[in-house]
């Protein structure tokens, strides 16, 4: 499948998230409140996590079942519009970082020498691509 066929199938994805959602009468932000306390008050979800899901930036295959049921949308109906982007249920398209599981994404350490200064900064403007120590 092609890059851009993939990127138009989870687009409409997202537009069946953000359907359910409007037929349930929520807001995004009122839909990540309901998930943060489905989840058990674990997992945060906000309102731009929401948007991004909607989107189709990301899939939230690991909150299906919440989002599911925040939504009180039969499972099975999530379920069959996920596997329309040919990635089985469990699997992730683009791995949401701070889904169910707890997995959290931790920027790289960046370390220091012996003087107590940075490295790994990013060049800025007027420096002629040299990194500023």
């Amino acid at each position: 499948m092609t890059r851009r066929g993939n990127s138009q199938r989870r687009q409409r994805f997202g537009a069946n998230l953000a359907g359910w959602r409007v037929r349930a009468g929520l807001t995004q932000r009122q839909l990540a409140q309901i998930m943060f306390a489905l989840s058990g008050r674990r997992w945060q979800v906000c309102r731009f996590k929401i948007a991004l899901w909607e989107r189709g930036a990301r899939i939230p295959h690991e909150w299906l079942a919440i989002y599911a049921q925040a939504l009180k949308v039969p499972f099975e109906q999530f379920a069959r519009t996920a596997q329309v982007l040919d990635a089985p249920l469990g699997g992730v398209v683009q791995e949401d970082r701070a889904g169910p599981q707890g997995r959290r994404h931790r920027p790289a350490a960046r370390s220091q020498d012996s003087q107590g200064r940075r490295h790994g900064r990013l060049p800025q403007k007027g420096t002629g691509g040299l990194p500023v120590v």
